[in-house]
């Protein structure tokens, strides 16, 4: 996999930047074992409903590319 740099610049984060270096969904360590699906953790309101309300333009903010990415972490745990 080539690296991605992921850049951002929001309400939270001022002049952030990461760099992708895994595959999506992939290489996870040993030890990550969730208890809870990411769409579990959501509904029991782990970020009090305000979490990603401002930051319209950030990908994960738009509501089918959030469900696709609720659904690939789901998926994602292989149980």
């Amino acid at each position: 996999m080539h690296t991605r740099e992921i850049r951002v610049n929001d309400t939270m984060q001022k002049h952030y930047s990461y760099t992708l270096t895994e595959p999506m969904g992939e290489h996870f360590d040993s030890d990550f074992k969730p208890d809870l699906t990411p769409q579990e953790m959501l509904e029991l309101g782990v970020f009090g409903g305000k979490y990603m309300t401002d930051c319209q333009g950030d990908v994960f903010c738009r509501p089918r590319q959030r469900q696709a990415l609720l659904h690939w972490a789901y998926d994602s745990r292989k149980m």
